[in-house]
């Protein structure tokens, strides 16, 4: 065989090689990442009951860890003279309100803190009971009940508002429409434990406008669709009735959120 030929299959081979080796590490990137999306924690079937949701391993869950790991560290003070005595390092309050919200008649606090250093990371919301004896104890924390303010560099919600009305803790989510919309969200304590007792939610698009409220208590789901396309703004109501399920705890955030049964 001539030289000029072995040298001609010697490329080929060689370029073969490194065709496969690409082809390969492309194949181990697509799976890695192109996993099947991750359902929200604030996702969930009407009439479904779901007691434990899977989550695709994803930039956001590694930096919820990453506050955790935090928390694990450096946990929160289980008790405080004042409410500045739960605020660890790296966090600072975004959010702050005081009201009765359990039964003693003591004005307790709940706060809402942020990454001083980093306002895409996960925000945690604390509730603080206030003593008999003075001073506070912590209830507990929640991860979720308010998310990120910054998804990179996208602020997600316009206006954010929390707020101990009525024995009840109310959070309020404005965002910029479709599809990040409005959410609302009520706890109550009950059986000492405080519990989502409601929901709501607005969504605003091209041509409509979608509304769903959601009761705990009466176990019901209320839709309104709005067809914004016709001057009348014709509105088209129904109601669903939710299965029995568990409590849904303000520690867990749990059943956030509600899609259509399109099954029925």
């Amino acid at each position: 065989m001539r030289k000029s030929t072995k040298l001609i299959l010697i490329i080929v081979a060689t370029l073969v090689t490194l065709f496969a080796i690409f082809a390969i590490i492309q194949v181990v990137h697509f799976t890695r990442f192109r996993q099947p999306s991750s359902i929200a924690s604030d996702t969930t079937v009407v009439g479904e009951v779901i007691d434990t949701v899977a989550h695709a391993i994803d930039e956001d869950t590694l930096q919820a860890e990453d506050s955790r790991a935090i928390y694990e560290q450096s946990q929160f003070p289980k008790t405080g003279n004042l409410v500045k005595d739960f605020v660890i390092e790296p966090y600072k309050i975004v959010m702050e309100d005081e009201g009765l919200l359990d039964q003693d008649n003591l004005k307790d606090v709940v706060i809402t803190l942020q990454n001083k250093n980093d306002s895409t990371d996960v925000r945690p919301t604390l509730v603080l009971l206030k003593q008999q004896t003075g001073g506070y104890q912590l209830y507990g924390v929640s991860w979720e009940t308010v998310p990120p303010a910054y998804r990179e560099d996208f602020q997600e919600y316009l206006a954010e508002s929390l707020e101990i009305d009525g024995a009840k803790l109310k959070i309020s989510l404005t965002g910029y429409g479709a599809p990040t919309g409005n959410r609302f969200k009520t706890y109550k304590f009950i059986d000492h434990k405080l519990v989502l007792i409601s929901i709501g939610l607005f969504n605003a698009g091209a041509g409509g406008q979608s509304y769903v409220d959601v009761d705990y208590l009466k176990n019901s789901v209320r839709y309104e669709d709005v067809n914004t396309m016709l001057d009348e703004m014709p509105s088209t109501v129904t109601h669903e009735k939710i299965k029995k399920h568990k409590p849904y705890f303000f520690e867990t955030d749990e059943g956030l959120d509600f899609r259509r049964d399109e099954t029925k």
